[in-house]
């Protein structure tokens, strides 16, 4: 299993701290907060593999319940796993049924904790979230590239398989969000990132940067979080895009002119200079 990246939202950091060494060979980066808005924040702001929620803290007495509901209201979709301490076995039976995968008892967490955490990661984790997208097809939210760089038919480097990942970041950004997968072909094969012949994955991070940097500029990379998933024994890279608070361009290979492109069922569409306004003026009224 790949390393994960976990919140951990509950407002007692001394179980926090205690219990997240017990997770330490398979966690990379382990994010505590302390209620359920900071936890919004959080996943508002950067990819996670799994959430593990205490249901008794703030806001209100029954906060994990409130962030719950507020997960689904908002659309942010993550594995959680609830730790249930004495007294809430009612709420952790609300929580089941708000979306929350499974839970363990507080007192049993010592032992519990990793096994849970690992049945969840199999079930709904990284990669079996992206088996289901994959096996859905491509759609408004989801796309498949098969290189980021490597033009398989004329086998050469190609600017222009660069510009069309990064065209559809863009709709991703201007839209609603979305992911693009790098490494699985259209008819979903997985082919892995051989193809592209980085030496590393740092050199893959690196291009990624260059490619957004070039195309849609700095400013928009931190909407997009980047992560290797593997699949059928292949890594592939996944692109997790949020939806920009303004406008996304792409900048054009020939003229170094400005395109505007939105996400439409399973392709990136460009806007004609009139649709693009009244999108804008439609999508970022505050621009």
């Amino acid at each position: 299993m790949n390393p994960v990246r976990i919140l951990w939202a509950d407002d007692q950091p001394d179980v926090q701290f205690t219990l997240a060494t017990l997770l330490a060979n398979i966690s990379r980066d382990i994010v505590h907060v302390r209620d359920g808005n900071a936890a919004i924040d959080q996943l508002n702001g950067g990819a996670f593999d799994i959430l593990i929620l205490d249901l008794k803290m703030p806001p209100g007495q029954w906060g994990g319940l409130w962030l719950l509901r507020e997960m689904r209201r908002l659309n942010l979709e993550i594995p959680t796993l609830v730790l249930s301490g004495e007294g809430t076995q009612t709420e952790t039976i609300k929580a089941l049924r708000e979306g929350a995968c499974d839970y363990v008892t507080k007192e049993r967490a010592e032992t519990e904790l990793l096994q849970r955490l690992n049945e969840v990661l199999e079930k709904e984790g990284p990669s079996a979230r992206l088996r289901r997208l994959i096996a859905i097809g491509e759609s408004p939210h989801f796309e498949c590239k098969e290189t980021l760089r490597w033009n398989v038919n004329a086998t050469k480097m190609d600017k222009n398989i660069e510009h069309a990942a990064a065209k559809t970041l863009a709709a991703f950004m201007n839209t609603a969000g979305g992911t693009l997968v790098v490494g699985v072909k259209d008819s979903g094969d997985v082919v892995g990132l051989g193809q592209d012949k980085f030496a590393d994955r740092d050199a893959v991070l690196r291009h990624l940067d260059n490619v957004i940097n070039t195309f849609l500029g700095n400013s928009s990379a931190p909407l997009a979080f980047a992560r290797f998933v593997t699949l059928e024994a292949k890594e592939v890279l996944q692109i997790d895009c949020k939806l920009a608070e303004s406008p996304v361009y792409l900048t054009t290979l020939a003229s170094g002119e400005i395109e505007f492109y939105i996400r439409r069922q399973a392709s990136s569409v460009k806007l004609k200079l009139d649709e693009a306004v009244a999108y804008i003026k439609q999508r970022f009224p505050s621009v």
